[in-house]
């Protein structure tokens, strides 16, 4: 039996990924993902090259964004992160055709409207549960009072109740999916979507992206009971 070996071929030397049409120069783009509401696929909308800078502009949902390479700082596989605000959208990996568009292009704007590939955009439905909150983002700040003393370190916000006064007739929060607090601690985990951190007496929830930071913030009310 003869054995064949296939060659690898890498996925640029086949296709104009990350984009669904080639820009006439190899490997500017290595590699992308996004975060995007309503399956909106990011597009490429222009590239203006000086002589020190390149700034490339990509219309995301939320508008128009540019990134900024500079020549003294730009080296093949830079990433470079975009963010709405506070709310983390996507990243792109550019690669070592970057410096061809200074030897051909100096002091020219090229226009593209190419659309990057469907699959490399993560897909989050605006009016979903947690996503219709997608507008407010920004510090929550909890104040401490001569009831209440809010202490946050990293992911664990600490609650003591200072003093109880008169009390309101309401039913204390005990638990929290039947998990009840330890020493007055409330600890919040990390995961893929969302990012906890904070300060003293502010408490920041981040939602989208597993690198989003300080994004999409929503209030939340901690009632302390009596051990």
């Amino acid at each position: 039996m003869i054995i064949g070996i296939l060659d690898w071929l890498d996925e640029k030397e086949t296709s104009a990924y990350p984009l669904v049409q080639s820009v006439g120069i190899d490997d500017i783009f290595l590699d992308a993902n996004f975060i995007q509401f309503n399956g909106f696929i990011p597009i490429l909308k222009t590239i203006v090259i000086t002589e020190h800078t390149i700034a490339i502009t990509i219309t995301f949902d939320t508008g128009d964004q540019t990134a900024v390479l500079s020549d003294d700082t730009f080296h093949s596989k830079s990433e470079y992160k975009f963010y709405d605000n506070t709310r983390y959208i996507g990243r792109i990996l550019f690669g070592a055709g970057v410096n061809q568009l200074w030897l051909r292009y100096t002091n020219q704007t090229i226009t593209y409207n190419i659309a990057f590939i469907s699959a490399l955009v993560r897909a989050i439905p605006s009016n979903a549960g947690v996503y219709s909150i997608q507008s407010k983002f920004g510090a929550v700040t909890i104040a401490s009072d001569t009831v209440i003393s809010f202490a946050v370190a990293g992911n664990i916000v600490t609650c003591n109740a200072v003093g109880l006064n008169n009390a309101t007739g309401l039913i204390p929060l005990k638990t929290l999916n039947g998990v009840g607090p330890v020493g007055n601690n409330i600890t919040i985990l990390d995961n893929q979507l969302i990012k906890v951190s904070g300060t003293i007496a502010e408490v920041k929830s981040s939602l989208i992206g597993a690198n989003a930071q300080d994004s999409l913030t929503q209030l939340f009310t901690a009632i302390p009971t009596k051990t």
